[in-house]
């Protein structure tokens, strides 16, 4: 492979990193139960807080994974600077979801910008 080239799409990766990452929201916790059945409804409990001095509109979670084929999203809420929301985003395993181990993506964003995204793990037994 091309050295340039290579360099040319670490720094794509790295300056598009930055351009969605903000540092005004931060996701503090994600609570779930990792090890989870076909056709459960789970709760995962998501809290985050706004570390900027600016109001923060629109904010909403999203959960998805295309491999188990699970979307979520959470309502909208307002942020005010400094403050901090705890809140539940369900989601359903589908009955059809074979045993193992599978990721999802929890996304925060404001209507504007993906502000965070976090990936995690779940076991289906």
């Amino acid at each position: 492979m091309n050295f340039k080239f290579l360099l040319f799409v670490m720094f794509c990766f790295i300056f598009s990193s930055a351009v969605y990452a903000s540092e005004a929201v931060h996701l503090s916790a994600i609570r779930y139960d990792e090890c989870v059945k076909p056709n459960d409804n789970i709760p995962i409990y998501v809290r985050v807080k706004n570390t900027d001095y600016n109001d923060i509109d629109d904010l909403r979670v999203i959960i998805d994974s295309p491999d188990i084929e699970i979307y979520s999203i959470s309502q909208r809420l307002d942020l005010s600077r400094y403050d901090v929301a705890s809140f539940d985003v369900p989601i359903i395993i589908p009955y059809y979801v074979n045993r193992g181990e599978y990721t999802f993506r929890v996304l925060v964003f404001d209507g504007n910008q993906i502000r965070r995204s976090y990936y995690r793990s779940i076991f289906i037994e």
